[in-house]
């Protein structure tokens, strides 16, 4: 019933954390959970979670793996995203494992590439989704060494990935632009066939 004993949703908006506790409005009383700002008494259950936008989750109970469903139907077109300046937390919009070029995630589609990882777009993903309780980040960023070297690498090696489908379906993963331009309509293609 109280925030630092909830299970959290937490997004990345406008590079700040907002988080949504499950609080319990009746302790002992399973029907009465509801999601709230901290502090607030608003219920957010019905607040919809834009296609593309990523967010994590921190349960508190670590002794008990449960299961977190997602639900809803698999698109039939295209996927439309904006990539924003800055930091955002993002997500795929298929329920597939996806590659930076599945995404579409090209200097052609207007992701930028350095020959260094500082001045360059990076893709981080959060440790501990692989390994539990493992704190910092994998990154990757995009190389631009020339027309025949522009591929994502992750920092410890100087492996081409871009082919590599290390985006894995229902997690989420920084991208952080190296310049103040978004991408403003980035098409990522329907990575099926109905």
């Amino acid at each position: 019933s109280t925030a630092s004993a909830a299970d959290q949703v937490q997004v990345f908006t406008n590079g700040a954390w907002g988080t949504y506790d499950l609080l319990d409005a009746r302790p002992g009383a399973p029907t009465f959970y509801y999601w709230s700002l901290p502090g607030g008494v608003v219920n957010y259950d019905g607040l919809i979670i834009a296609p593309g936008t990523g967010v994590m989750g921190k349960h508190r109970v670590t002794t008990d793996n449960d299961t977190f469903t997602q639900v809803g139907e698999v698109r039939m077109n295209q996927f439309r995203m904006r990539v924003p300046a800055g930091t955002s937390l993002s997500s795929g919009g298929y329920p597939l494992d996806d590659s930076p070029n599945s995404r579409a995630h090209t200097i052609a589609n207007g992701f930028f590439g350095s020959v260094s990882a500082s001045a360059s777009d990076q893709i981080q993903l959060w440790n501990g989704d692989t390994t539990p309780n493992s704190p910092g980040y994998g990154v990757y960023w995009l190389l631009n060494g020339n027309a025949s070297n522009q591929f994502w690498r992750p920092t410890a090696t100087f492996s081409n990935e871009n082919n590599n489908t290390f985006l894995k379906a229902g997690r989420s993963q920084f991208i952080k632009r190296a310049t103040t331009a978004p991408v403003l309509n980035l098409v990522i293609p329907r990575p099926w066939n109905p």
